[in-house]
């Protein structure tokens, strides 16, 4: 998914001011003015996490400076494990363990400081106490479910750290409807954003569940022409693929793998995407979406 004009804007309003406090006018207009320019010059053919990667570059390179999240990450991983026993407890007696599963997952996607530096731990828990009730293509639903059930590979793309526990939780779903799957995570290379990594995973114990891979990359998606060839060579033999995260959904989209998408619409730009209110959740097949 090609980066647009509205998300160019939202881009450079918000990053545009993401340097040190103490700098000089002229500095400023410097940044701003290369963010401008690495916006022209690359828009046409990438998407807008690899953009953000070159951002991020461009914030080393002038004011050795890089946003770091590491104790939000560390935070919202303890919160969601302190909530993970309550949680699973709630899918156990569910009348449909696999879709409130989808429906955490879903929700825990909210957890994104990247398209919202605000993140509210009230309207969080609010949210995963409507997950049995959210409005989503239940055919979708269905269709996944389908699919696990007759699949012997399964890779799973994760987002975003606190999140990550909702991840969990899915994947003990998926591993309880079909036991003889073969699941495997794919997380990102090193940080970016509060987009979770190894170490993330190995702190919630992910790693202790299925086996978990780096893709090798900086950027807040999975840019298949930029991961590893390992986790390259999961995709490809995968027989099916869930994609969570605005991230993942902007670098996946049009690869033509069976890839299911589980968002929430945390952005203008995604709502008026998928034309649903700002914080919609989305269940989405690769081969079911015209945007």
């Amino acid at each position: 998914m090609l980066i647009n004009n509205q998300c160019k804007e939202c881009i450079l309003k918000k990053y545009s001011v993401q340097h040190p406090e103490k700098i000089s006018d002229e500095k400023k207009a410097q940044y701003r003015a290369a963010i401008v320019k690495i916006l022209e010059d690359f828009s046409p053919v990438l998407s807008a996490p690899e953009i953000l990667e070159k951002i991020a570059v461009l914030q080393k390179d002038m004011f050795d400076y890089s946003l770091d999240l590491t104790e939000c990450k560390k935070y919202y991983n303890a919160l969601l494990l302190s909530m993970e026993d309550e949680l699973w407890d709630n899918l156990t007696k569910s009348k449909d363990f696999f879709e409130l599963a989808i429906g955490y997952a879903m929700t825990g996607n909210y957890i994104d400081f990247g398209a919202n530096s605000n993140i509210s731990e009230e309207f969080l828990k609010q949210k995963l106490n409507e997950s049995e009730s959210l409005d989503y293509d239940k055919e979708e639903l269905e269709n996944l479910r389908a699919e696990i059930l007759k699949s012997k590979n399964l890779v799973f793309l994760t987002d975003n750290c606190g999140e990550i526990v909702t991840d969990k939780l899915l994947i003990r779903a998926i591993l309880k409807l079909n036991p003889e799957i073969n699941i495997s995570v794919i997380v990102r290379g090193a940080d970016v954003l509060n987009d979770a990594t190894l170490e993330d995973a190995r702190d919630v114990g992910l790693d202790k569940l299925v086996s978990v891979h780096s893709n090798g990359t900086a950027i807040c998606g999975t840019a298949l022409k930029r991961i590893t060839p390992e986790c390259r060579c999961l995709l490809d033999n995968a027989d099916v693929i869930i994609s969570k995260g605005m991230g993942n959904f902007e670098t996946m989209y049009g690869c033509g793998k069976n890839v299911y998408y589980l968002l929430m619409c945390k952005c203008d730009m995604f709502a008026s995407r998928f034309k649903m209110p700002l914080f919609s959740c989305v269940l989405k097949n690769e081969k079911n979406l015209e945007l």
